[in-house]
């Protein structure tokens, strides 16, 4: 067998492996993150982070979430599913399944 074929054969399966070692790591990171998102929204966790930011309403904050981005702003309206959030740019929308912390901002 021709050298070349057998080094381009072999350099195929190695990209094939990796490959498919990538897709696995990916999996298993997502399979992580919605185990932690399962165990961040039992029952008890959410009615907490409802109360929480009914306090806070009207209040500087920033919000937190599973993948660790925080958003800041005011807390204009919270009902038992998400969270409104103005900023001085725009207005987020934030699922309470998502948010993991919520911390006041003190004003500048």
């Amino acid at each position: 067998m021709n050298p070349a074929v057998y080094i381009s054969i072999m350099m195929m399966l190695l990209i094939i492996l990796m490959n498919r070692r990538n897709q696995i790591q990916y999996t298993a990171a997502l399979a992580v993150l919605r185990r932690k998102q399962k165990k961040k929204t039992s029952d008890k966790e959410i009615p907490v982070m409802f109360e929480l930011a009914k306090k806070l309403i009207g209040h500087a904050v920033t919000v937190y979430t599973l993948n660790g981005e925080g958003f800041t702003g005011t807390i204009a309206e919270v009902n038992e599913d998400a969270l409104l959030l103005d900023s001085k740019r725009d207005t987020d929308v934030i699922s309470l399944n998502f948010v993991t912390r919520i911390r006041e901002v003190k004003p500048k």
